[in-house]
């Protein structure tokens, strides 16, 4: 089965539905990994916790999005594009879409020397008789080099100052890998986590080779709901081909796992 909960295009559509409205709150005090935080700085904070559990890092993502104003046709929203992507002109842009259902553009810039790779999505859908549109943000990179962190984050920040305009939501994953040969079972494995960040499982799916838990750390005062009940963190392991696959995100998890 196939299992994401994706920032990626279309998905991104519907999250811009779903999440809008659901997203509370800034970053509180934190306890276990000290520190006033959000959901740019826990990446590090995730590496640590994966590293603490031998786990090797293979890749990290920070998200973010932005509901932008709605729009009366396409040619308005193609208007606006074309202004987006000459403010961004350091950016490999290309049209996408799906007919009935999204357009957009997507910018792409990647840096070989630090296997980073940056995007920028500008969407629009249709609600009713208008067209929504959404800003979205992606910076990735393949390894996670401490060194790096500090001057990545800052390209990070000023890369959303520029893009948003000050409503944007943050989303970050961690992904790594350990062996199948851990002393303790997918769903004990996943609590640990839960133990490194105070957090209490919320839902949880459970399987033979894989496993789902999104929890919530008072240590974090943000979250998206689901149901009546707030989550700001989620952990999937699952068996990989001779290892397990352990994916860390905040409030939940935007790639693929």
């Amino acid at each position: 089965m196939f299992r994401n909960l994706l920032f990626a295009l279309a998905a991104f559509l519907i999250a811009s539905l779903i999440f809008s409205g659901t997203y509370a709150g800034k970053a509180a005090d934190n306890s276990t990994f000290t520190g006033r935080t959000d959901a740019m700085d826990r990446v590090p904070l995730f590496v640590k916790a994966l590293k603490e559990r031998s786990a090797a890092v293979d890749s990290w993502t920070v998200y973010a999005r932005e509901q932008q104003q709605a729009m009366d046709n396409e040619g308005e929203f193609q208007e606006k594009a074309g202004q987006m992507t000459g403010k961004f002109a350091g950016y490999a842009w290309h049209k996408i879409g799906k007919k009935d259902e999204y357009t957009g553009w997507e910018g792409v810039k990647k840096s070989k020397p630090s296997g980073t790779e940056i995007r920028i999505t500008y969407l629009a859908y249709p609600v009713g008789s208008r067209l929504q549109t959404a800003l979205l943000y992606q910076f990735q990179s393949h390894s996670f080099q401490a060194d790096r962190w500090p001057a990545q984050e800052q390209q990070m920040k000023k890369d959303t100052a520029e893009i948003f305009s000050g409503q944007e939501q943050f989303f970050s994953c961690v992904k790594a890998h350990g062996s199948d040969k851990m002393s303790l079972g997918l769903s004990e494995e996943g609590e640990r986590y839960l133990k490194l960040f105070s957090a209490v499982p919320i839902e949880q799916v459970d399987e033979k080779t894989f496993v789902s838990i999104s929890a919530y750390t008072k240590t974090w005062n943000d979250g998206i709901y689901s149901g009546k009940q707030k989550m700001n963190l989620q952990v999937a392991l699952r068996n990989d081909d001779g290892r397990v696959a352990i994916t860390l995100g905040t409030p939940i998890i935007t790639v693929e796992y």
